[in-house]
């Protein structure tokens, strides 16, 4: 491994991932484009541009391992760029397959060991690059063109490669000259290329000199194919063109058959880029406006920002604790107490920007968890589709970091499990081709990931009785099916008949809530049998400051993040009532199950709890009864020591400016632990 410092190499492994996700969207792109005939050359351009910048990267910086096998790839694409290799199904399989290598040459850099035999990979690379065999182009097929021989002569390879497949399959040739001031020539000639881009391919943009040429003016010779017609095209040039010709045109007799080309409709796809990063006209970083910055120097900086507001809530304290002594005084405190509000608006404005680099789009593991179950699919024989919703939804970069081992349970586990191999799909009626589907969404201060899948659901009765069997629930006739189901996120409960490599060994989802809790999230499941599954995973955008409702029981302060309150109510003497042997609180027209937190944590019994907040654990709400609501605060959320393991429902704790850190209640792992029956 080369002598890099740790900076460097960080800075390296995030710009490669950037680079590793846009392959991932384009290669998937290419996809669509396979099942609709014919793959759009620019992508193959995107694809060949970013595999030239990964070798770039990393050779520049001595990681020559990556950068011999992002070499072959450049290879293999520019032999495709250029018409010598079809990209079929097969090739595009094996192109999907070489970024989880390079995913893995990047893990080597991280690790400072060598994993993989990178020869064989090489040659693996090379051999894609001799399949074949294309056919022979036609020799003379440019003599075709109204082209003079100055500037058949400035053409590329590719420029003729490009020029010789639009006449093979029917297009019309232009040449477009421009005349464009050189104040703002990249703007417009930005404006035209992607213009040109969206109705046809822009093969060859061309700078012409001339001496006699006013030297505020620059001349552009494009060469441009289209199906459409040349009238219709021109409507679309932002500016008057300095001449425009037609310079092939194929005649009736060799007209395209019907149906040979076909301009695509505009697609929608999921993309880890940045609204307008695409071709044109923002393609390129500005440099000197953004850097990357450590995500532990954003952590620093929002603790300090904490603490700060707990130092001004100690500050508006005290001047409240002043007031009313001495008119005099009352008068200068009124004047702080003005300037501690403004204060505190500037440290909200200031915590809200920090929050806003923490976010990263959700699109960012949208290609990974493609890839991942393509892997899969493979691996069990099945066909799959995915669909990858809400990619701009933004959540922290943390929250993201975590929440990825979580999806990928999940993941494995629909398609082990949950989706039918095409035989028993066609037995069922259903296409042979099963479907997971991955949306994102907000919510408040919340984000919501519903992972789906269209498989043979879950055997409520099945679960049932092993969830009785092992003594997760209790044996009653009222049991719902959320109750049912949420025995699933047990510790060693497993349902499964047969142990496969992917899952089924007794540990799965139990650990994939707690993964959740630990990100103050919850996580519930919802299923129609024969008809599929969908997990719904909800967390707050960022945990490194949240919005919390701070309560009192007895002489206890806790905090409860405002993201799991769905009500605060006034609890009447004759609201509580027992069913079945439990409390519950008569909620609306509903009975929801109580919770008192003077009992769960052994306080003092004092008076009756005068306020309850509702929570939920999926759809199910809950009712948590308190004595008093005190305040709502912004707060930090610290962990707790291991040994606090054992607390029931809390998640941390957290400074609010008084004498000892207060607990934060967990409400969903709350409930879960409260009404789980002891199992002897």
């Amino acid at each position: 491994m080369p002598d890099v410092n740790e900076e460097m190499k960080q800075e390296f492994l995030a710009e490669a991932q950037d680079i590793l996700d846009q392959i991932s969207d384009i290669l998937r792109n290419l996809e669509q484009d396979l099942t609709r005939g014919q793959p759009r050359p620019d992508r193959i351009n995107q694809l060949f541009r970013n595999y030239h910048s990964l070798k770039g990267l990393s050779g520049m910086l001595g990681f020559q391992r990556i950068s011999h096998y992002t070499h072959a790839l450049e290879d293999l694409l520019d032999r495709v760029r250029l018409g010598k290799r079809v990209l079929d199904e097969g090739l595009l399989e094996f192109l999907q397959n070489t970024v989880n290598i390079i995913h893995t040459l990047l893990q080597e850099i991280a690790k400072q060991k060598e994993e993989l035999d990178l020869e064989r990979l090489i040659q693996e690379v090379q051999e894609q690059a001799d399949r074949g065999p294309m056919p022979s182009a036609t020799e003379d097929a440019l003599d075709v063109l109204d082209l003079d021989e100055k500037v058949r002569k400035s053409l590329t390879e590719y420029e003729e490669h490009r020029l010789r497949e639009n006449i093979r399959s029917g297009s019309t040739l232009y040449s477009i000259t421009l005349l464009l001031d050189l104040n703002n020539f990249d703007h417009i000639l930005r404006e035209v290329n992607a213009i040109l881009n969206e109705h046809g391919e822009l093969i060859s943009t061309l700078p012409s000199y001339d001496k006699d040429l006013d030297p505020s003016k620059m001349r552009f010779r494009l060469l441009f194919a289209s199906t459409e017609p040349p009238e219709v095209i021109h409507a679309y040039l932002p500016v008057e063109p300095e001449s425009y010709d037609v310079i092939y045109e194929r005649t009736r007799s060799e007209a395209t058959p019907a149906g040979e080309a076909i301009k695509e409709p505009p697609e929608t796809v999921v993309s880890s880029q940045e609204p307008g990063q695409g071709e044109a006209p923002q393609f390129l970083r500005d440099l000197s406006r953004f850097v990357r910055v450590d995500i532990e120097y954003l952590d620093e900086l929002m603790n300090i920002l904490g603490e700060m507001f707990i130092i001004r809530s100690q500050f508006d304290h005290q001047i409240k604790m002043l007031r009313g002594r001495d008119s005099e005084i009352d008068r200068n405190l009124n004047s702080v107490l003005r300037l501690n509000h403004e204060l505190y608006r500037k440290l909200g404005e200031a915590q809200r920007r920090v929050l806003e680099m923490r976010l990263v789009p959700i699109a960012t593991i949208y290609g990974r968890l493609d890839r991942l179950i393509r892997q899969l699919a493979r691996q069990f024989n099945k066909k799959i589709e995915s669909q990858l919703l809400g990619g701009g939804t933004k959540l922290d970069k943390v929250v993201m970091e975590h929440l990825i081992d979580p999806l990928i349970h999940i993941i494995r586990n629909a398609i082990d499990h949950g989706i039918e191999p095409p035989e028993e799909r066609r037995q069922r009626g259903k296409p042979e081709t099963g479907l997971i589907r991955i949306e994102a969404s907000h919510q408040g201060n919340n984000i919501v990931l519903k992972i789906s899948d269209d498989g043979r659901g879950i055997q409520i009765d099945r679960i049932r009785q092993r969830a009785l069997e092992l003594g997760f629930l209790e044996d009653r006739e009222d049991l719902t099916q959320q109750e049912i189901l949420q025995a699933l996120f047990m510790p060693g409960f497993s349902s499964a008949e047969t142990v496969t490599e992917v899952s089924g060994r007794g540990v799965g989802l139990d650990i994939v809530k707690k993964m959740i809790g630990q990100l103050n999230g919850s996580i519930s499941v919802f299923t129609e049998p024969g008809q599929g599954t969908t997990f719904e995973i909800i967390l707050p955008i960022t945990l490194a400051i949240i919005s919390a409702v701070l309560v009192r029981v007895e002489d206890q302060t806790f905090a409860i993040p405002l993201s799991s309150v769905m009500e605060i109510v006034t609890v009447q003497s004759d609201s509580i009532q027992h069913v079945s042997g439990r409390e519950v609180l008569r909620y609306h027209d509903d009975a929801v199950p109580l919770i008192r937190l003077r009992q769960l944590f052994q306080l003092e019994r004092g008076s009756e709890p005068g306020f309850a907040v509702v929570s939920r654990l999926g759809r199910q709400p809950f009712a948590i009864l308190v004595d008093e609501i005190l305040r709502m605060q912004e707060i930090v959320i610290k962990r707790l020591a291991r040994r606090m393991d054992f607390l029931p429902g809390i998640s941390g704790a957290a400074e609010v400016g008084e004498e000892r850190p207060v607990l934060v209640i967990d409400p969903p792992a709350l409930i879960e632990r409260t009404l789980r029956p002891t199992v002897v």
